[in-house]
């Protein structure tokens, strides 16, 4: 039984571990939430394919979209700012949210490039967590991190016959 369950497991650890240990040598934060989504998605699901383009393409959907969203309803705001009941900040960000997302997932759909953990990118942008353009990047860069850790993966893997 442990033969169903334990390759997916040790790959996720690796994928997602092998970016832990980027960002903890370098400083650098690369360790995102839906970086987490997606090291699962690329350690769980061999049968399918997820070209980097794909993967790229759709992370980087999300992170334009939230972009946009986030400087046209609420430039200035965070997350914390929807800690006040029916306050104004909390629409904005709403708004922004909502644009995101909508945005993620219309030119996903329009690209082609679908990878559902990229709306969780968009709303981490969206909702203010990440202040800047520069910092996006940085999403952009654990992707391409996970994604060439993930192209390891599968040539060790299948040397191994723990997929085919």
């Amino acid at each position: 039984m442990w033969h169903r369950f334990l390759p997916s497991t040790i790959r996720s650890a690796l994928l997602f571990g092998t970016l832990a240990l980027v960002s903890w040598f370098s400083g650098i934060p690369l360790l995102w939430p839906s970086l987490g989504p997606t090291a699962y998605i690329l350690a769980f699901d061999q049968d399918k394919n997820h070209p980097f383009l794909k993967v790229f393409g759709a992370h980087t959907i999300g992170v334009l979209a939230g972009l946009l969203a986030h400087q046209v309803f609420a430039p200035d705001l965070t997350l914390a700012a929807m800690s006040h009941p029916l306050g104004l900040a909390g629409i904005d960000l709403a708004l922004s949210a909502i644009m995101a997302l909508s945005l993620t997932t219309g030119l996903m759909r329009g690209t082609g490039w679908t990878h559902s953990p990229a709306c969780a990118t968009t709303l981490i942008i969206a909702l203010g967590l990440i202040s800047g353009p520069q910092e996006t990047l940085l999403i952009l860069a654990a992707v391409t991190i996970i994604y060439g850790t993930h192209l390891l993966n599968e040539r060790l893997f299948r040397k191994t016959g723990w997929i085919e």
